[in-house]
């Protein structure tokens, strides 16, 4: 748990410094608010609220990061799922000092399918490759397929090997874990879109 902390806690450091506005920082693994400590960030930084809402093998994980926007798809929600995970992230910014007050918020998820069709598979507590004989259906903005085969630790502080394949946005394929609050990717494996 102390790991997932400080991994977050060095993202979120590495994008403030003395010159710039200032933004709220903080972080909550499992749940949907957070008090920021106001925070000064580099250049013409934006600040920003990520809110993420994953449900996989059962369980319903939200959490919330506040801090500064360097290198965040603003505006934009990222969607990762196959038939049993859904994992959606939405990158809120905002201009102004201290101006990211606000806590969770997250879109409904009711996108419509869009056409691309990928494998689908979970194997939760394996480090082998799952082998799909299924096909999903992608939705909203997953215009790759993706693989994703290591160890994940999740927001409770568990730590799961899993091996997945499903529909993926180009924000979560481009940035990987790295935009993830309470998902973190442990064996350094990534996402591998296609």
């Amino acid at each position: 748990m102390f790991s997932l902390i400080l991994c977050i806690a060095m993202f979120l450091a590495l994008t403030t410094t003395a010159n710039g506005s200032r933004c709220l920082k903080c972080l909550n693994l499992n749940g949907v608010t957070c008090e920021g400590e106001s925070v000064s960030c580099k250049g013409e930084s934006q600040c920003v609220v990520i809110s993420e809402y994953t449900y996989v093998d059962g369980k319903i994980y939200q959490s919330i990061a506040k801090g500064c926007a360097e290198k965040i798809p603003c505006g934009t929600t990222g969607y990762l799922n196959n038939s049993k995970l859904l994992l959606r992230d939405n990158f809120k910014c905002c201009s102004g000092d201290n101006c990211n007050t606000y806590n969770y918020d997250m879109p409904p998820d009711n996108g419509n399918p869009n056409g691309k069709v990928c494998p689908d598979c979970l194997k939760v507590n394996s480090l082998e490759e799952c082998i799909s004989d299924q096909t999903l259906v992608c939705k909203h903005e997953e215009d790759k397929c993706y693989t994703y085969v290591g160890i994940v630790r999740v927001p409770d502080g568990g730590e799961i090997p899993y091996s997945e394949k499903g529909c993926l946005s180009p924000s979560l394929c481009e940035f990987g874990f790295d935009l993830l609050v309470g998902f973190q990717d442990v064996s350094n494996s990534g996402i591998h879109c296609t």
